[in-house]
C-alpha cells in the first residue's frame, strides 16, 4: 500500500503498534490492517478530497482521531440502546458531516463487513433493513478500496 504525500498528512509521531491494539481493546473490534497501518503514519487530508467509488461520487474531509471515534461509537450505543446487531464504527467525514463507518455484524467483530455512509440526518437505525445495513448505503468492502477512490 502506497498513498502520495501530496494527499496525506503524515504524522510528526506515528502511532505505536501498543496505542492501536489498546484502542481496539477498548472498542471491542479489531480494526482493519489496512486501516490501521495507514493510521499509524498519515493523519488528515491536506485538503478535501473527491472520489468515485462504484460509479458514486464522494467527497472525503477529514478523520477522525482515536478519542473522537470513541466518542462517536459511544454517541451511536447511545443513539440506538442495544437495538442493532453490531458494532458501527465511524472513522471518517464529509463536509455536510456524513460518517463513514466500519460496520462489524454480532458475530465477527475481527474484521468489518466493509464501509458504508451513515448520513448526517440519519440515526444509526435508519440504515438497517432487518439485520443488515441498507445496501444503497455501502460505499466499498475495504479501506484500502476506500483510500484508492481519494489517492491523488
Amino acid at each position: 500500500m502506497s498513498y502520495s504525500s501530496t494527499t496525506w498528512v503524515e504524522r510528526k509521531v506515528a502511532i505505536s503498534e501498543t496505542d492501536v491494539l489498546e484502542f481496539e481493546s477498548r472498542l471491542g473490534v479489531n480494526l482493519p490492517k489496512d486501516f490501521s497501518k495507514w493510521l499509524s503514519i498519515y493523519g488528515n487530508p491536506k485538503k478535501t478530497l473527491y472520489g468515485e467509488i462504484n460509479g458514486e461520487e464522494y467527497e472525503l474531509d477529514d478523520f477522525y482521531s482515536f478519542s473522537e471515534i470513541e466518542y462517536e461509537v459511544k454517541d451511536i450505543l447511545d443513539d440506538v440502546g442495544g437495538s442493532i446487531e453490531g458494532t458501527i464504527v465511524p472513522f471518517a467525514f464529509d463536509s455536510a458531516l456524513n460518517q463513514y463507518c466500519f460496520f462489524y455484524p454480532t458475530e465477527n467483530k475481527k474484521n468489518p463487513s466493509g464501509i458504508f455512509l451513515l448520513g448526517s440526518d440519519d440515526g444509526p437505525n435508519d440504515v438497517f433493513d432487518g439485520e443488515k445495513i441498507k445496501i444503497e448505503l455501502w460505499v466499498c468492502t475495504s479501506f484500502s478500496e476506500f483510500l484508492d477512490a481519494f489517492s491523488e
